[in-house]
């Protein structure tokens, strides 16, 4: 997958120092994967806000998956592209790649575009696929409008829906080529959303639709999501699939998984972690002697934009000279109500995945606690991890998994 970066969003969240007696230093995790901010005018058009080729056959973070009937159809990325494969589904079924914590703003025009292939000439049988947008990630079936390729009836054509609820609009418009683009753009001060095969705007646009983003959805932050959708179809690779989608222009807010640097002192033996990109500028530029900087650790969320996230509190001790990071209620409880003249709580370090709602890519987060040097060791590395589980359990006592973070 390829990311064009044009500037980031500054975290001024702080994740505290991470203090321990050993002295291994866990292994570092190359950031390879940075979502992107454009600032939303229509004059950037030539610098692309978000791009994915799909080329490298593997579903990243930017992304999420929903199928209303996965056992029947699924989107799979393959092939260096993203298809849509199904294997008759009884009823209408839909599944899609929905945009994963990162959202466009409304306040801005945006305008986005996906290549196409569909093949498959059908009787009864019906399929589809394209782009949509919705207000939803959770349900983008019921609040949506949506762009694609499609055949029914022996009829190859394009395809729209504007869903709220219960109340649908669609059309179709006969289709000569089974490869193509699709276009949907919005401008934002006529709160009106345009979908085309040949570009953004009034101008070239197959379909407006107004009072849709600002009027029956409020305004908030707009998904899109990439799929489709069968009914009785089955659906085999290479016959329905999207690839090379492209934010041209857009504002793209709550992006944001950052990278989490870790510091190294060997002056006092201690690691320290940020997600502040001005503490780790102080570091590196005013404290170098004190602290060196040893890359990314792992990547985490400075905001909740990600529902199946947990903040990680963090707190510290003038006792043990240490921070202590956890996102488990009971603990936080415990330290706040048992505990306010050892431990002093510092907010919200972060936001991670707590055991069991991690997604596939994530990675875990192993905790350890050394009695004799009254602190707890966070690390991403599994070779660390078990050089540390062979020590007796007075040094280092494995406490399992923290919580899951991003590599």
């Amino acid at each position: 997958m390829r990311i064009m970066i044009r500037n980031t969003f500054v975290c001024v969240l702080v994740v505290g120092g991470i203090l321990a007696a050993s002295r291994f230093c866990p292994d570092v995790h190359a950031d390879e994967t940075t979502i992107v901010v454009s600032d939303g005018t229509m004059s950037s058009q030539n610098e692309i806000a978000l791009r994915d080729s799909f080329d490298d056959n593997s579903r990243a973070w930017l992304w999420k998956e929903y199928s209303e009937d996965p056992n029947n159809i699924f989107v799979k990325e393959t092939n260096r592209r993203l298809e849509l494969r199904a294997s008759e589904p009884p009823f209408e079924a839909f599944a899609a790649y929905v945009a994963n914590t990162w959202r466009l703003d409304p306040r801005y025009d945006f305008g986005m575009r996906v290549d196409f292939h569909y093949d498959l000439l059908t009787v009864e049988e019906e399929g589809w696929i394209g782009i949509g947008v919705t207000p939803s990630d959770q349900n983008p079936r019921y609040r949506r409008l949506e762009f694609g390729a499609g055949c029914v009836n022996r009829f190859p054509s394009f395809s729209y829906e504007r869903v709220d609820g219960y109340a649908t609009l669609s059309g179709y418009s006969e289709r000569w080529v089974n490869d193509g683009t699709l276009y949907i753009s919005y401008d934002s001060q006529l709160d009106a959303l345009y979908v085309s095969t040949w570009g953004y705007g009034l101008d070239a646009a197959w379909g407006a639709y107004r009072d849709l983003v600002r009027g029956t959805w409020g305004g908030g932050p707009i998904f899109i999501y990439l799929g489709g959708r069968s009914t009785g179809l089955a659906i085999g690779s290479g016959r329905a699939y999207l690839d090379n989608v492209v934010v041209t222009y857009g504002k793209i807010i709550e992006a944001s998984l950052k990278p989490v640097y870790r510091f190294w002192s060997p002056i006092n033996q201690a690691h320290y972690y940020t997600i502040s990109e001005t503490e780790k500028t102080t570091l590196v530029n005013e404290h170098r002697k004190e602290w060196t900087l040893q890359g990314t650790a792992f990547r985490a969320f400075p905001d909740n934009s990600d529902p199946n996230c947990l903040p990680v509190h963090r707190f510290w001790s003038d006792e043990t000279m240490s921070h202590f990071y956890t996102l488990k209620e009971r603990e936080i409880t415990k330290l706040l109500e048992q505990y306010p003249d050892v431990w002093t709580h510092q907010g919200i370090a972060f936001y991670a995945y707590p055991v069991g709602k991690q997604p596939a890519w994530a990675i875990p987060v192993y905790r350890f606690w050394s009695q004799s040097a009254g602190a707890h060791f966070f690390t991403t590395s599994e070779s660390e991890a078990e050089k540390l589980r062979a020590l007796p359990n007075d040094v280092w006592f494995d406490e399992g998994i923290g919580w899951y973070a991003v590599p």
